[in-house]
Parts: structure tokens; sequence; C-alpha cells
């Protein structure tokens, strides 16, 4: 009996010592790929490289451009996807545009939905103003400026299964003579 007690014991002892090394952190926190949930955020990107005249419609035309081959990066905030609202940081998700300035991202969404930004690359380029001139055949004169390009997004949200439209168009800021820009 006294044997039977012992291995009972023993068998014991060696339940609660597995249950307590089956414990680890890795059951206790969780990593982006836990989660379940899914979304998609899509969009098209353009840019303006001014204005032109066009001299079949004698009409000016504003030249909006497909943003092609620009990296985009979706940031997808840590603590929307925290079910405790405390983790900093993001989560970043990078795709490239295509030959339309179109891209596509999945990323991870919780029940309650995630907090999203989108920014994507700068560039530098050139956009053109058309002034008045009177010395010109058309009446117009074009003037190029060098340019920053860029976009940013945010204050966007996303559910599980929902797709995010995050088109737009980039900014652009007149690089100064002196180069503070």
């Amino acid at each position: 009996m006294n044997i039977l007690r012992g291995f009972k014991a023993i068998a014991a002892f060696i339940l609660v010592a597995a249950l307590f090394a089956s414990c680890s952190e890795d059951q206790t926190s969780l990593s982006i790929s836990d989660i379940p949930g899914t979304a998609k955020v899509i969009g098209k990107l353009t840019y303006s490289e001014g204005e032109s005249y066009n001299t079949i419609t004698s009409q000016l035309v504003t030249n909006i451009i497909p943003a092609r081959g620009k990296k985009v990066f979706v940031q997808v905030s840590n603590s929307s996807l925290d079910p405790n609202g405390q983790a900093d940081g993001y989560a970043v998700y990078e795709t490239t545009t295509d030959d339309k300035g179109e891209f596509e991202v999945e990323i991870p969404a919780v029940i309650d939905g995630v907090s999203v930004s989108v920014r994507a690359e700068s560039f530098t380029g050139q956009y053109s103003e058309l002034q008045r001139s009177s010395t010109s055949i058309s009446g117009w004169v074009e003037v190029k400026k060098d340019v920053v390009y860029s976009y940013y997004s945010s204050g966007n949200y996303v559910m599980p299964n929902g797709i995010l439209v995050a088109d737009g168009q980039y900014t652009y800021v007149v690089r100064s003579t002196n180069n503070n820009y």
C-alpha cells in the first residue's frame, strides 16, 4: 500500500511539473501571425506634373501621371492589434505600385478593426506652371520648378475581411534655391 501511495505521489509530482513546464512565455504573448483575421489595403497613387497648353483644343491641361514603381508602406498600429491597446509602434507592410500606380497589401485585422496609415516613398521631379505671356504664340509660357513629391494618409480604419481604398495624389513642395527643403 505504501508503494502504491508513493507511486501516486510521484505521478502527481510529474503531472504538476509537466503542467508548469508546458506554460511557456510564448503562450501568453501574441504574435501578428496569431491574428486570424485579415483585411486588404488597395489604392492608386498619382502625381501632377503641372500644366501644359493643348494647341488643338486651346485649353490648359493638368498632367496627372500614375506613380509607377513607387514603394508603398502600410503601417498598422500595434496598439489597435493589442487586446489591451497598449502595444507600441507599428507593423509595416511594403509593396510597390504597378504601371498604373496601383497597389495592394494584405494586413492582419482584429474583430474591432485596425488603425492604418499609408505612406509612399518621396521623389524629386519637375512641375510646370503656365504664365501669361504677350510674346508667346499661344499666349502662355511654361515655367518649370524643381519639386519634391510626397504622399501620406493617416486616420484610416479597416475591419476584418474589409477593404480600405487608399487612392491618393502626391503633394509637392517647390525646392528652394538655397536647397533648404
